[in-house]
């Protein structure tokens, strides 16, 4: 298939999921939300992450992304997990500002603190944490994060060691609630840990 074929495909996956989303939220006003919650994993920081979460990454559609959001929140959910290399933070962003204001009658259905928001830190960012970070921030239209992830391991294990080093600072000046990795080896983590001040809260 050639890439607009399948960018066609996904923006009629996207288009249908919006539809339908939208047949089963029309009247969403007028749904209770639930205060039920997933369980929780402890985290070193002292706050827990739910262990059920939604991913937005996937979702570019701005009014998909809104509706899938809310549906998550409204179903329970507490954790949305971001990905800056999906390179739509800023539309999740938009989903956020709405679900963290109030009604039509003046009330704040979630707050902000009551929700578990992971991010990431894509490989082409690598180079300037801090700025990546802050980008997110702005991108999602947050103060902080409660955790930020190294998406994958740089090409040597002395570049990952930097780069961590740079992700603790955030924890340090208290950017940041959590910092954790993913996709990483176990020879790959045992070198991250061996070099490491902060844990990874995740991996």
């Amino acid at each position: 298939e050639d890439i607009a074929s399948i960018e066609s495909s996904h923006a009629n996956q996207e288009a249908q999921l919006e539809a339908q989303l939208a047949e089963r939220y029309k009247n969403a006003e007028n749904v209770s939300w639930r205060r039920e919650r997933a369980p929780d994993v402890p985290l070193y920081h002292g706050r827990a992450m739910p262990v059920l979460g939604v991913d937005l990454a996937l979702v570019t559609r701005p009014r998909a992304c809104a509706m899938a959001l809310r549906s998550a929140l409204k179903a329970g959910v507490r954790r949305v997990d971001t990905s800056s290399s999906a390179g739509n933070e800023t539309t999740i962003g938009e989903a956020f500002a709405a679900a963290f204001t109030e009604d039509r009658y003046g009330v704040v259905r979630v707050h902000r603190q009551d929700v578990f928001v992971a991010g990431t830190l894509a490989p082409n960012d690598v180079h300037d944490v801090e700025k990546a970070y802050k980008n997110t921030l702005a991108n999602l239209r947050l103060k902080y994060l409660d955790l930020y992830t190294l998406e994958w391991p740089c090409a040597t294990t002395k570049q990952t060691a930097q780069v961590w080093k740079a992700m603790e600072k955030l924890v340090a000046d208290g950017l940041v609630r959590a910092i954790g990795v993913a996709n990483f080896s176990i020879p790959k983590l045992e070198a991250l840990l061996a070099a490491s001040k902060v844990r990874p809260a995740v991996c």
